[in-house]
């Protein structure tokens, strides 16, 4: 199967991916060590702000991109027979596809309230 990401554009992609996931770890962790929010209100308030949601979503889509690569590259490594491979791929897909929707719904819903 060809297509997409390969080689160094998407060892590129993982590491760059993955820098974010790090950077947006570590605020996330300053900012609860800080006083983050101690209640409801205070979680959306904070998760409502426009800029973090920006964060929020950046931080889902670098983390399914980052996971799509990864196990991609696992199944490329050790499913040499075609249709397990491809069965893996689409489960995977579907899998990846539900959680994109999954939080794509949480942030609306977010934003909505």
């Amino acid at each position: 199967m060809k297509g997409g990401l390969q080689g160094l554009s998407a060892w590129v992609v993982q590491r760059v991916t993955a820098v974010y996931l790090a950077l947006f770890g570590l605020v996330a962790l300053v900012v609860l060590l800080l006083g983050g929010p101690r209640d409801f209100a205070a979680w959306q308030s904070l998760v409502g702000h426009p800029a973090a949601l920006l964060a929020i979503a950046l931080f889902y889509v670098a983390l399914l991109w980052h996971a799509w690569i990864g196990v991609r590259d696992v199944f490329v490594d050790y499913l040499h027979v075609f249709w397990i491979r491809l069965t893996a791929y689409v489960l995977l897909v579907a899998f990846l596809i539900g959680c994109g929707l999954w939080v794509a719904r949480v942030l609306i819903l977010a934003t909505l309230s």
